[in-house]
């Protein structure tokens, strides 16, 4: 490999562009099972700008699997067209990859970081919402199959 090479760098901006507050469309692009810092199980979501000025750039979020997340994990799966009765099931998760929802981004800071804000998923919405309201909940006599 050479050291040596002629790059151009006329339409490069400068440093990281953040991405803006708002609600973007985005693909569920990839999914890792992982460990917090506290030591329970999470997932880490890796989801991909549908469309816009920034289509193709990454956003991540984790997903805790710890009683005190379980509203956003719901969120997660309504917002891929999963049906969440009130009661316990499997799912399987990689039903979620590739499916397109949209996700409402704020700006946090973390611990290590604080004057360096990033992108974060404040909340998971369906295609069918974007007026920022959560979709209702199923009933539990609804089918057991994670997805229509």
């Amino acid at each position: 490999m050479s050291l040596k090479r002629k790059l151009d760098f006329t339409n490069v901006e400068d440093g990281f562009t953040l991405i803006p507050k708002g609600v973007y469309s985005v693909y569920v692009f990839e999914l890792q099972e992982k460990t917090s810092t506290a030591g329970n199980d999470m997932m880490k979501v890796i989801l991909k700008i549908a469309d816009g000025e920034y289509k193709g750039r990454q956003i991540f979020t984790n997903l805790t699997f710890v009683e005190s997340a379980m509203f956003k994990i719901r969120e997660f799966l309504v917002a891929c067209g999963c049906q969440v009765p009130k009661k316990a099931m499997d799912i399987d998760f990689t039903k979620c990859i590739g499916k397109k929802i949209n996700v409402e981004i704020a700006h946090r800071t973390s611990k290590e970081k604080p004057d360096e804000p990033f992108a974060d998923v404040k909340r998971f919405l369906s295609t069918e919402v974007s007026d920022g309201k959560t979709p209702p909940e199923t009933k539990d006599d609804e089918a057991d199959v994670p997805f229509k």
